[in-house]
């Protein structure tokens, strides 16, 4: 189990989402898990599948050999129901030559809610609004969400992308947002130059490391709408950057 995240509701119900891994498979399987606690965290429910997930990548690497897993990202609603997102495989196509797997699983990003706060979960929707499979049959990867929700309710999801490199090696950063509850999804590119997946410069940085660990923040006092969050860029020469967007 990994990737846990936590959020707690206006009703001060405490909500943990998570990737659970089962092990045993070729290649793994996993799943996207939810649970929660009424009484502050003292004990929680029971664990609720909320949905099926498959490996990006090689179940390990992107192209461009830097981790990716389906780590989930998770926001609460007005009605404290919890909107689940992770970046999920599956696109799969046959490469011999990338893994183990003799698979790739080109990443799209997902979202699945739940009406009931957490009790079931309904079908996952694409965040994403590229076209896949490309014409050749493969795809283009969306991957590492960031997640928030304003007062008006409005939904937004960042994102790294590789749709305008049909290649599927450099990235650019989109955000998308939703105003039906994560129903659909309108996206939009946020920067102007793409960058190369370098990574591993750092000799006390893990070199399996990209883009992990970013966020998305709304206004938690209520009194603007909106969003604001940081993302990395790379340039050329291997150095990296953090941007920020907001809208």
């Amino acid at each position: 189990m990994q990737g846990s995240q936590v959020a707690v509701g206006t009703n001060h119900n405490v909500n943990v989402s998570w990737e659970l891994f089962t092990s045993g498979t070729s290649p793994f399987t996993s799943s996207i898990m939810f649970a929660k606690s009424t009484n502050g965290g003292s004990s929680f429910g029971s664990a609720v599948k909320a949905a099926t997930v498959h490996c990006t990548g090689d179940c390990f690497e992107l192209q461009g050999n830097f981790r990716d897993f389906q780590f989930p990202a998770m926001v609460l609603d007005g009605s404290n129901n919890p909107h689940i997102f992770w970046n999920d495989g599956a696109l799969q196509v046959t490469d011999i030559l990338s893994s183990l797997t003799r698979k790739y699983g080109y990443a799209d990003i997902l979202t699945v809610a739940s009406t009931n706060g957490g009790t079931s979960f309904g079908s996952p929707v694409r965040v994403n609004t590229n076209v896949e499979p490309l014409p050749n049959g493969r795809g283009t990867d969306q991957y590492q969400p960031a997640v928030a929700i304003d007062k008006t309710g409005k939904m937004a999801a960042c994102y790294y992308s590789r749709e305008t490199d049909t290649t599927n090696y450099k990235f650019d950063r989109f955000c998308a947002t939703s105003t039906n509850g994560g129903a659909s999804w309108t996206a939009t590119r946020v920067t102007t130059v793409s960058s190369p997946p370098i990574h591993a410069t750092d000799v006390l940085l893990n070199a399996f490391y990209m883009g992990d660990y970013d966020t998305l923040a709304d206004d938690q006092t209520d009194a603007n709408t909106g969003f604001i969050g940081a993302f990395e860029v790379n340039n050329i020469t291997g150095n990296a950057n953090l941007q920020a967007t907001k809208f």
